[in-house]
């Protein structure tokens, strides 16, 4: 039951329970690739029905924009939430590499799921946390824990010491806390001028 699963990675991060849940039969690569996706799936649609409460957008617009509406909750939204996974199995991918130059001994199939197995409920806190909730520095709190379970994973896993695991977990911690839908709003805020100043500069 991956809810066991998710409990166990977030409140008993030891060694024993990151050799435990890999070695499940369930441990796959696609299992983790479709927790991370429903887990923001989820995510940017509540986002996206506190956002709507928030702003007091009426009933008119939504049914007069209707095809623009279920553009963005079918189609954009799922898109998103592909790129999270993608995000998942580049940044997975370099960790694993670079953790295996350093001596590291697990697989990527295992990595990649024991990290999908604490950033899906992860994901799933923040907006309950900050947008239902509306706790403070709640987002600060889940990106300094999720870097540090990055940096047990790995060490645990990979049997890393500890400086290459806090090289590597805090990079890689980092960036699977930021939500792709943020990445994707600042290319295009400041895409436009880094362009514009990239064509300056020749």
């Amino acid at each position: 039951m991956f809810i066991i699963v998710w409990l166990r990675t977030l409140l008993w991060p030891t060694r024993s329970t990151f050799d435990s849940i890999v070695s499940a039969p369930g441990a796959t690569i696609g299992s983790a690739c479709i927790w991370v996706f429903l887990s923001n799936l989820l995510t940017y649609w509540l986002t996206a029905a506190i956002g709507l409460r928030i702003t007091g957008i009426p009933p008119e617009f939504l049914t007069q924009y209707r095809q623009g509406v279920l553009e963005i909750v079918l189609f954009l939204l799922p898109l998103i939430s592909f790129l999270s996974v993608v995000v998942l199995i580049i940044g997975t991918g370099v960790a694993h590499v670079l953790a295996r130059l350093w001596g590291g001994l697990a697989a990527y199939s295992q990595l990649i799921y024991a990290l999908a197995a604490f950033v899906a409920p992860l994901t799933i806190l923040r907006i309950v946390l900050n947008g239902l909730l509306h706790v403070q520095g709640a987002s600060s709190v889940l990106w300094i824990y999720g870097c540090l379970l990055t940096i047990l994973t790995l060490k645990s896993l990979h049997r890393l010491n500890w400086k290459p695991a806090l090289l590597l977990g805090v990079s890689l911690g980092s960036l699977l806390a930021v939500p792709v839908s943020d990445l994707v709003v600042t290319l295009a805020l400041f895409g436009p001028t880094v362009s514009r100043m990239l064509n300056l500069s020749k």
